[in-house]
């Protein structure tokens, strides 16, 4: 059974880590030049963009059958050595898209989100972390039935949480996260749902 929210798109067609690198030797270290490059962590990288893949699982049926989403992201994590936390400010693009009674239908989000994050046991190639923050989430929903198109969007503040492990291959980061998104409220074609979702996604990151 179609959701209202498919449905009502129908009705109007009718009428969007820390990088852990080994620090650069020094020309010429003598003395305690080379005590305080021996005192330092040896993975310690102060950020790492990473590039991510996955899914995405909206929680209400409202959006059936648009409601599993891919997901692509860009994310730029810091922090800095000996700092408890460090930040992170991201993006993430999800689309998903179904046919109801001969009509194409699409649904896509974009997030812009920052908030802060900590990675544990940033001297290890295995380093798992949490983060937290706040997300602006766009949401659009368009139908068109070949002959005539209709579209209608909105915006909503909301929160995440997520957690993760990523691994260091030399200068590489492979891992996976988990992210959860809630608090959202949008209002499309007189509909009013959330976007609260959970999303699933591997990413390879690289240090800065």
């Amino acid at each position: 059974m179609r959701s209202a929210i498919a449905a009502s798109v129908v009705a109007f067609v009718g009428t969007a880590c820390i990088v852990v690198t080994p620090p650069p030797a020094p020309s010429a270290a003598t003395g305690e030049d080379a005590a305080a490059v021996a005192a330092t962590p040896a993975n310690v990288e102060r950020g790492q963009v990473t590039f991510l893949l996955g899914a995405q699982q909206l929680d209400e049926d409202d959006w059936a059958p648009t409601d599993e989403p891919i997901v692509f992201g860009a994310e730029l994590t810091q922090q800095k050595p000996g700092a408890w936390a460090g930040f992170e400010v991201g993006t993430r693009l999800a689309g998903d898209s179904a046919t109801v009674n001969g009509v194409d239908v699409s649904l896509v989000s974009w997030e812009l989100y920052g908030g802060a994050r900590r990675t544990f046991f940033t001297e290890s190639d295995l380093q798992p972390y949490i983060g937290a923050g706040i997300t602006l989430l766009l949401v659009a929903l368009e139908g068109d039935s070949g002959w005539n198109t209709t579209s209608d969007e909105d915006v909503s503040l909301g929160a995440y949480v997520h957690a993760g492990c990523s691994y260091r291959i030399d200068q590489l980061l492979l891992g996976l996260d988990v992210r959860l998104v809630g608090g959202t409220d949008v209002d499309l074609y007189g509909y009013s749902s959330d976007m609260d979702s959970t999303q699933v996604c591997l990413f390879v990151g690289f240090g800065l």
